[in-house]
């Protein structure tokens, strides 16, 4: 099934980001934009979780600065949602969930 396919692939990534901020705050953050789309890539193309942080690596290419960019938009839209005493979350979690689907769907070349 997907799921254990899922799981390598969260706990690859969590660890590529551990690594990362481990040795600099930078390339964890840079590592954390290039292989964001494993999950979506397991889940809709079936592929191993290294499979997916390679291709999530390649879709990413010559697009980091654009994604940081969006990140940073999605994280301050939570955070309004947040200081609206949290409940605002209810709203602003799927629109910027459905937004990075968005971007992924772009970036795999499913627009």
């Amino acid at each position: 099934g997907l799921f254990p396919d899922f799981l390598v692939g969260t706990v690859l990534y969590v660890l590529i980001i551990i690594g990362g901020l481990i040795l600099l705050i930078i390339p964890g953050i840079v590592w954390a934009i290039k292989y964001q789309y494993y999950g979506y890539l397991i889940v809709d193309k079936k592929l191993s979780p290294f499979a997916a942080i390679k291709e999530s690596g390649k879709i990413t290419y010559g697009h980091k600065w654009h994604l940081l960019g969006l990140e940073l938009v999605m994280l301050g839209v939570n955070i309004i949602g947040l200081l609206l005493l949290g409940i605002g979350l209810f709203v602003t979690i799927p629109t910027t969930s459905l937004a990075a689907a968005s971007v992924y769907r772009t970036l795999s070349g499913r627009k």
